[in-house]
């Protein structure tokens, strides 16, 4: 298994859904981003990859009802959530979508990945020159360095916003806005823990 599905099943965050008013204070912050950087009317089709308890797509599919949500899960065991169709499977092992999606959501996932290279070629394979990104991680410099959280076991990326640019940039996406958490759960005296951001090609 790789590191990110190792992180998908172990854990199962339809199982263990948090709710508590961190995340809700980071779904928040992610719902504002996205509603503001992003013209949903023009994205006939959306796809969220390791999409964890559907919190974002849940609200993002009842918010835009014309447009097509799909999501990559394999803690997940249905083929679809109300609208949302479900991949039981890893972005590299994509084989029964067709789609070319307008829109990809990358949330705390870059943190997980250990190859970047099969990862943005499996994900070039779903995509064309006019998707957009929406990417969010934490604002982390290394292993137990989160600015203002301890050590996270499963992480093995560290972002922060010059290093994430440069990634992308590595893979052919510029950054087109770029917001640190201000608001939400992982803001601790000042210091921003999230980096949310849109890229394009």
């Amino acid at each position: 298994l790789s590191e990110l599905e190792k992180v998908y099943l172990q854990e199962d965050r339809i199982t263990h859904k948090k709710d508590g008013i961190q995340k809700k204070k980071l779904l928040s912050c992610a719902l504002g981003f996205l509603h503001e950087n992003f013209n949903f009317s023009d994205k006939s089709n959306v796809i969220d990859i390791g999409s964890g308890d559907f919190s974002l797509l849940d609200s993002l599919s009842t918010d835009y009802p014309t447009v097509l949500f799909d999501a990559v899960n394999v803690s997940y065991k249905d083929s679809t959530r109300g609208k949302i169709r479900v991949f039981h499977t890893m972005l590299e092992d994509m084989t029964n979508s067709d789609s070319q999606y307008r829109l990809v959501i990358l949330s705390h996932i870059l943190e997980h990945v250990a190859d970047f290279n099969t990862f943005f070629d499996s994900l070039k394979k779903i995509t064309t020159t006019e998707t957009q990104l929406y990417v969010e991680v934490p604002f982390q410099v290394g292993p137990g360095i989160l600015l203002n959280r301890g050590f996270h076991a499963q992480h093995i990326n560290y972002f922060t916003p010059q290093t994430l640019e440069f990634l992308m940039e590595k893979y052919g996406y510029k950054m087109d806005n770029i917001e640190f958490d201000t608001k939400g759960g992982y803001y601790y005296y000042g210091i921003p823990g999230v980096i949310r951001a849109k890229f394009s090609y």
